[in-house]
């Protein structure tokens, strides 16, 4: 969720595609914080990240719910 959320903050704040590719954004999460748990690796394995974004770039721009 914390990803989400930053990926969400990144793309309102015009990281996200300006300065950065969500596929590089992707694999700097994965670095930074690296999975623990199998679930948190086929996280980044299933591109969870990505979908997440291309799910959020038709949506319209609000708040991301904690």
């Amino acid at each position: 969720m914390i990803t989400k959320c930053f990926v969400k903050m990144a793309k309102n704040k015009k990281l996200i595609p300006h300065m950065f590719n969500i596929e590089d954004m992707q694999s700097y999460l994965k670095a930074t914080i690296p999975p623990l748990t199998a679930d948190e690796y086929k996280f980044f394995e299933n591109n969870e990240i990505i979908r997440f974004y291309e799910a959020d770039m038709t949506a319209p721009n609000g708040l991301c719910d904690p």
